[in-house]
């Protein structure tokens, strides 16, 4: 599931976590997989289902999340946006960005993905200019933002030809082929090579 989402390869994604689910029905972190999935292919209503069936939007509300957890509640709110449940998906995205913004002041949480979350529940709320002034910060951070939840993600749909969001797709697709670049010359730095076949 993991390499399929690295590829974007979401079709593929849900025949395998369809068949997977038969033997792992209680899977939380495989039902926000396949809940992004669905919904990277439009299919917001699946996506929704699926993630009530892992106990959203309850665990939503709550502070103390796993990670995975906090990446499904944006496949949950912008999902919920996509199909016009926008009361719901307002509420939770106002109790989310108040989490984001703690996250971005807290110390040792200055990755991406707090500014990428803070930017998707922005552009759920309609402030388009802050979600777009977030994005463009991420290009800038010592991390490297997932490109799967940066493209795909229903939240930023409606900026597919926005100059500036564009402008940093391209930033971090440019630098992820810089790091693929690097990466056999790094490898050998310790010792190690790239398989062969």
């Amino acid at each position: 599931m993991g390499l399929l989402y690295w590829q974007r390869r979401y079709a593929d994604m849900i025949d395998l976590g369809e068949e997977l689910r038969f033997d792992q029905p209680d899977d939380e972190d495989l039902l926000f997989m396949l809940a992004f999935a669905y919904s990277a292919l439009g299919d917001d209503a699946e996506a929704i289902g699926l993630l009530e069936l892992a106990g959203m939007p309850g665990t939503v509300l709550s502070e103390s999340r796993r990670a995975s957890e906090m990446f499904a509640d944006l496949t949950l709110i912008s999902a919920l946006q996509a199909v016009g449940r926008n009361d719901e998906a307002l509420e939770l995205a106002r109790f989310s960005l108040q989490i984001s913004q703690r996250l971005m002041a807290t110390e040792g949480h200055s990755g991406w993905a707090p500014a990428w979350k803070a930017a998707c529940v922005k552009a759920v709320l309609g402030d388009d200019a802050a979600a777009l002034l977030m994005l463009e910060s991420l290009p800038t951070l010592g991390t490297l933002a997932w490109l799967p939840l940066l493209r795909d993600q229903a939240c930023f749909r409606r900026f597919g030809q926005e100059p500036r969001y564009l402008a940093v797709v391209d930033a971090l697709e440019a630098r992820t082929a810089a790091l693929r670049e690097r990466l056999p010359a790094t490898l050998a730095r310790h010792g190690l090579a790239l398989p062969t076949d």
